[in-house]
């Protein structure tokens, strides 16, 4: 009996855990299917290309006026780059 029980308690958390995982999932595909996201491409070089790359709170503060940036960075390329602006305008 006490055997059975544990068994179904740990079930149980198996279960909720799982749904959990899930929900968050289908709550982050859905919020970045409604902002037109996508997932970084991983590549083995040592690179990072960001095309029309967006912050998504600037982006819903600014309403309309948002520009997308590009970043480029490489081994090739510089390693450092001083961003300068006001805060909360973009520089993430």
């Amino acid at each position: 009996q006490f055997t059975f029980e544990i068994l179904q308690v740990s079930l149980w958390q198996e279960l909720v855990d799982r749904s959990a995982r899930l929900d968050v999932i289908l709550s982050l595909s859905s919020v970045a299917r409604a902002y037109d996201m996508s997932r970084p491409r991983v590549v083995n070089e040592n690179v990072l290309d960001i095309k029309n790359g967006r912050h998504i709170l600037n982006e819903q503060t600014v309403a309309g006026s948002f520009i997308p940036n590009d970043a480029h960075f490489s081994e090739d390329s510089d390693r450092i780059h001083v961003i300068t602006g006001p805060n909360f305008s973009g520089k993430t």
